[in-house]
């Protein structure tokens, strides 16, 4: 007692708590002006890369976060709590000099009382678990977004491509979910109104996870049932598609959202052949192949893709950045600064095995940055 003392909370486990690909969707409509923030705590909660500003970079981030790309925020905690005495001054909140901290003077224990504000990053939509701080648990809604595909007979070590179409797409403003298959090698996939970049995917074993987050701020055209994307598989087993593939929600919560803020389950439906053309689809299915292997996208088993954390780190002349692939191919590097800006860019093909990068510290001014090594067995980011 009768000493100073400074309090500062902190959490920093949990980072999805809260988080959704809605929360794409606000943070989207605020950097585009349609819809901006009302709360000071927004702003601190969508300022995942802690910049001092809301930028697109915080959106790669929040939804590599959700892909399960990253397993934390590379530069904030999973919260932060600002000293509930401080008044905001401005429109611009992140420009203050918040108070995270509480001082006290000479304690005794008449004066230990103090009270914080807990933001959860990267949770602007406000619906964050504050009991045990849990993850949010799967939710349950009355309606369904369904994705449609058509059903067939699958015979080992031959390709086919699955194409995906969503008839109830008109008054859909985003969906996430996590496509769970097994005895299925995914080779590719093939964009439409959804782009490879809202994938990602890994094995472990002989099952595979594909993680996807989409949201659009348009409305979009229903004559026909949109085409989403399409994804092509090599069979390792004789089978029903409907018996090797569907939509889960681990890791990544499957659920859709309404223009209008509603929540919806999203579920995967296989029609019959004979049946296909009763949704209207208008768009033939791409064709199977059995001649070609396409590029592949996911490694035929574990290991096949790892980034390691450069060293030194940090440093003064130069660091290594090492990464290890299974097989000859094109690697992209990519230095972004917190602002989210891109600073260096370079691809070449690497050989298989662990190859290195050195990185000179004249190349960029002092600072903290982030490099994304792309290759098309994964994508990995560090700081």
């Amino acid at each position: 007692t009768h000493a100073d003392y400074t309090i500062r909370p902190s959490i920093t486990t949990k980072p999805l708590n809260g988080i959704s690909t809605y929360d794409l969707v606000l943070l989207s409509q605020h950097i585009l002006g349609n819809n901006f923030f009302t709360s000071p705590y927004q702003y601190i909660a969508g300022d995942v890369n802690r910049s001092g500003s809301i930028t697109a970079f915080d959106l790669v981030q929040l939804r590599q976060l959700i892909l399960y790309q990253i397993k934390e925020f590379p530069n904030n905690d999973s919260w932060r709590f600002i000293n509930a005495d401080y008044q905001f001054k401005t429109a611009s909140p992140l420009s203050e000099n918040i108070q995270e901290t509480y001082n006290i003077t000479n304690l005794s224990t008449e004066n230990v009382y103090m009270d914080f504000i807990g933001v959860k990053v990267g949770d602007v939509s406000g619906d964050a678990s504050t009991s045990n701080l849990q993850q949010v648990q799967q939710r349950q809604f009355g309606t369904n977004l369904n994705l449609y595909t058509t059903n067939q007979r699958l015979e080992k070590g031959k390709f086919y491509t699955v194409p995906f179409h969503a008839p109830q797409l008109e008054n859909i403003i985003g969906f996430q979910g996590t496509f769970k298959f097994h005895d299925l090698i995914l080779t590719n996939i093939n964009g439409g109104m959804v782009t490879p970049e809202h994938f990602y995917g890994w094995r472990q074993e002989s099952i595979g996870y594909l993680t996807t987050s989409w949201h659009s701020l348009y409305s979009h055209d229903n004559n026909t049932a949109p085409f989403l994307f399409s994804l092509t598989f090599q069979a390792t087993t004789d089978g029903l598609l409907n018996e090797l593939l569907e939509i889960t929600s681990d890791p990544t919560t499957a659920e859709a959202y309404s223009f209008s803020g509603e929540r919806l389950n999203l579920s995967l439906t296989f029609q019959n052949k004979d049946r296909k053309n009763d949704l209207n689809f208008g768009i033939p299915s791409p064709p199977s192949s059995s001649k070609r292997e396409p590029i592949a996208m996911l490694p035929l088993e574990g290991g096949a893709f790892e980034v390691f954390p450069n060293k030194p780190n940090p440093f003064d002349d130069y660091t290594i950045i090492s990464f290890y692939i299974a097989q000859p191919t094109l690697t992209a590097l990519s230095v972004f600064n917190i602002h989210g800006q891109s600073i260096l860019q370079t691809q070449q093909i690497y050989p298989k095995g662990t190859n290195q990068i050195k990185f000179d510290s004249d190349q960029i001014p002092n600072g903290t940055y982030f490099y994304q090594v792309a290759t098309s067995f994964g994508v990995a980011t560090h700081k």
